[in-house]
């Protein structure tokens, strides 16, 4: 199957709040138009980091760096306290499939009374990629995917990403994936923050992603 932009694949998060409860709580997807664990049938699954198993659902909870999901199930772990619930269809190169039906975003309030959802109409950003240990061929010039998922803006209403790598700040006003290069060997700091046109932090849980550190090492032959 050739899950290549012009197909229309839907996620859907089956849960009913009521039965939601402080602690763990197993949840299910419902995946059409889109085949979990194939890989994908694009040429840039040749260029950037590829997943040996697949496509699948990258599942964010908050602020923490996104689980992996090659099938229809998860577990979500509630605190009491505010709780941003993030899922989008991800290719098998983890890039992010941006589309009105490919994610499910969920904002809830979780209390001793039980679990609500919070409806937003505010601008929201959440970080994606790039996450954890890299192992390069040719870490000096072998490019890293850079991503995120954006909700209630697309970038053309003036709002913009501010992307500091390394220290070095650059203007992000398309919502597309982007390539890293030039990071060699060793530790990276990555910080994205989803601003306003005159370049003020939109407030928002997930709006700030704070500094995530990257590694690339030499790919051992």
């Amino acid at each position: 199957m050739d899950n290549s932009d012009h197909t229309s694949p839907h996620l859907r998060l089956e849960f009913d709040l009521d039965g939601l409860k402080i602690g763990q709580n197993a949840v299910h997807f419902f995946v059409a138009d889109f085949e979990l664990e194939s890989e994908t049938r694009h040429p840039r699954r040749f260029e950037i980091e590829n997943s040996s198993k697949g496509q699948h659902i990258h599942l964010l909870v908050d602020d923490q760096p996104y689980m992996a999901r090659y099938n229809n199930s998860a577990n979500i772990d509630l605190t009491i306290g505010e709780h941003t619930i993030v899922a989008f269809l991800s290719r098998s190169y983890h890039e992010s499939i941006k589309s009105d039906h490919a994610f499910i975003w969920k904002n809830l309030l979780v209390n001793n009374d039980g679990v609500t959802e919070v409806e937003t109409q505010f601008p929201q950003m959440i970080y994606s990629r790039p996450k954890g240990d890299y192992y390069l061929e040719n870490p000096a010039i072998d490019p890293v995917l850079l991503d995120f998922y954006l909700k209630d803006t697309d970038l053309n209403d003036g709002n913009f990403i501010i992307a500091q790598i390394n220290g070095l700040m650059f203007k992000i006003d398309s919502w597309a994936p982007y390539y890293i290069t030039g990071l060699g060997v060793g530790t990276h700091e990555v910080h994205l923050k989803l601003v306003d046109s005159k370049g003020k932090l939109i407030e928002g849980p997930t709006n700030d992603s704070g500094i995530r550190k990257i590694t690339i090492n030499k790919q051992q032959k």
